[in-house]
């Protein structure tokens, strides 16, 4: 094995380990927005009148389940290229930093339409923190790959 070989197989191992990790952190982000579901219902429920909450809180359940379900396929997803890219194919690496760019743009979306007063929620800020820390650890090894 050459150098150069041996560095690329490295490169591969750390980035297949890193969505792994990432597709991990993913669904464990999913878990929480499943989970928060009800918290959040018992703090929408008495901030509205009754004809307000009733309009709200289907859409915002819907949306806030929909994050999850969509979290889901994301997470196996990086999970499954993690194999791909440990051999070396192309479709994986191209699959994975798609996965990955995704990842870390949701907390950029996050800060621009909600802004940071809803950080102070502690399901908020720990599901946040881990889509960014799985963002961050997926693209980076990503991108340190050869395209070849």
């Amino acid at each position: 094995m050459t150098s150069d070989s041996a560095v690329d197989f490295s490169r591969r191992k750390i980035a297949a380990r890193s969505l792994r990790a990432g597709g991990t952190l993913i669904l464990i982000a999913a878990a929480i927005h499943f989970c928060a579901l009800p918290l959040l219902q018992g703090s929408v429920a008495p901030s509205l009148p009754g004809d307000a909450y009733n309009f709200v809180w289907p859409i915002l359940a819907f949306a806030f389940s929909l994050d999850g379900v969509l979290l889901l396929p994301l997470g196996f997803t990086a999970i499954y290229c993690a194999g791909g890219i440990l051999r070396g194919e192309h479709w994986a690496r191209t699959l994975g930093l798609i996965c990955a760019l995704t990842v870390l743009v949701l907390p950029l979306l996050l800060v621009i339409v909600m802004g940071v007063r809803y950080f102070s929620a502690k399901l908020f800020l720990a599901a946040a923190i881990i889509i960014t820390v799985a963002g961050v650890s997926m693209t980076i090894p990503i991108l340190r790959l050869t395209n070849r």
